[in-house]
């Protein structure tokens, strides 16, 4: 009834839509704090994501499928190292230090609101403080 031949293009889907969910719930409290983090969040996304799809697709063309099972069982079974499967490795880590908010791309140790990314969405989700 289903078919699996779009799965590893199901799971990109399915994490810009956790983001997507993650944005707007961060924008429902109204506060300016929220929307500043939301507005980088979004802007850190809309540089990664091409980049994470791209090396799905080029994982998903050397693999010959796009199903993770068709894809496991070649990188198995593959002798060598490709150059293409090398430079989708690196453009992974620099997709996933983005992601994670690791030092080049934010700076989590400090309050400012200036470097704070993901922060200001997660602390939005409490809501207004009543004062």
């Amino acid at each position: 009834m289903f078919s699996w031949c779009g799965d590893l293009i199901a799971i990109v889907a399915l994490l810009g839509a956790a983001r997507f969910l993650q944005a707007v719930a961060a924008l429902d409290t109204g506060t300016s704090f929220g929307g500043i983090g939301v507005s980088r969040d979004v802007m850190i996304a809309s540089l990664a994501e091409p980049a994470m799809i791209m090396v799905v697709f080029t994982v998903a063309l050397v693999a010959g499928s796009t199903q993770l099972s068709t894809i496991a069982e070649f990188t198995a079974n593959a002798g060598s190292l490709r150059v293409s499967l090398a430079m989708a490795l690196v453009a992974l880590v620099i997709v996933a230090l983005a992601e994670n908010a690791r030092i080049p791309v934010d700076n989590p140790s400090t309050h400012l609101e200036v470097t704070m990314v993901h922060e200001a969405m997660v602390l939005e989700y409490s809501g207004r403080i009543s004062r």
